[in-house]
């Protein structure tokens, strides 16, 4: 866990100092496009859930709840490296399907959290 954890923690300083806050800050949209970019994000990272919360911590200023709640939900459950595997043991279709699955799920449910506790 310790490679995991440390490597989040470089990610997070990376994010902090090599993008720069303001460049970050406009290219995440506003709205149901915030939610979309932090699954596209989890996604590409495809880091750990203990790496997960470090990185959704440093957004915690820019973005509200909802979008790092997708994010901390939809990391772990699906990733690059996850899509990777399970199209090695089942069909295309299949995989695609699953995804896509997660994917309408988890948003839907982060934007019903957001819209019913925010």
């Amino acid at each position: 866990m310790g490679k995991y954890l440390l490597m989040g923690a470089f990610i997070t300083a990376f994010i902090q100092s090599g993008i720069g806050r303001d460049w970050l800050a406009s290219a995440v949209p506003e709205g149901a496009g915030s939610h979309l970019f932090m699954m596209g994000f989890a996604y590409l990272i495809s880091l750990c859930s203990t790496s997960d919360a470090f990185i959704a911590a440093s957004f915690s200023s820019m973005l509200a709840a909802g979008p790092l709640l997708t994010f901390l939900v939809f990391g772990p459950m699906l990733d690059l490296k996850t899509s990777l595997m399970l199209a090695g043991v089942f069909r295309i279709r299949f995989v695609a399907g699953l995804s896509l699955l997660i994917a309408v799920t988890v948003l839907a449910c982060s934007l019903l959290w957001q819209a019913l506790f925010m």
